[in-house]
């Protein structure tokens, strides 16, 4: 699985159905690029898309949180085995990925924590890092 394809996924986990071309906008990538994208998860059966009424494009959903979970472990095992690669490119890739992830992960966990009531100061202190450092990361993101 493609890091964009999980991207995607992550994407549609958090927000639920979006438009195509929102999509493109969110991940900041090209429509075509995101149609390629999503072609490639449906036909794993891991996207759907039904026509809205509403818009006159067709509403993009994930296919279920399992879908979701199965991807980013068989991602997760990908990405070890590269990062334990002695070929200093794929290590390097690696660690971009991983890093990206990390960061994914982190806004995902965030965002939980602001919605279910914790402070800014409760945040910092799971992370390990000052108030104003994860205020200044993540606020502006979540409209707070």
């Amino acid at each position: 699985m493609s890091f964009g394809e999980l991207a995607v996924l992550s994407r549609l986990d958090r927000e639920g159905a979006l438009t195509s071309a929102r999509l493109a906008a969110l991940e900041r990538v090209t429509a075509q690029a995101i149609g390629a994208i999503l072609g490639g998860l449906q036909r794993r059966g891991l996207v759907s898309a039904t026509p809205s009424p509403r818009v006159r494009q067709h509403m993009v959903t994930n296919a279920g949180v399992s879908a979701y979970a199965d991807a980013m472990t068989a991602n997760a095992t990908d990405l070890a085995r590269a990062a334990a690669d002695p070929d200093p490119g794929v290590g390097l890739a690696a660690v971009a990925a991983l890093r990206t992830l990390l960061e994914e992960l982190e806004a995902t966990h965030v965002s939980n924590a602001r919605d279910r009531g914790w402070s800014w100061e409760r945040i910092a202190d799971a992370l390990g890092v000052k108030r104003q450092t994860v205020h200044r990361k993540h606020a502006r993101r979540l409209g707070r």
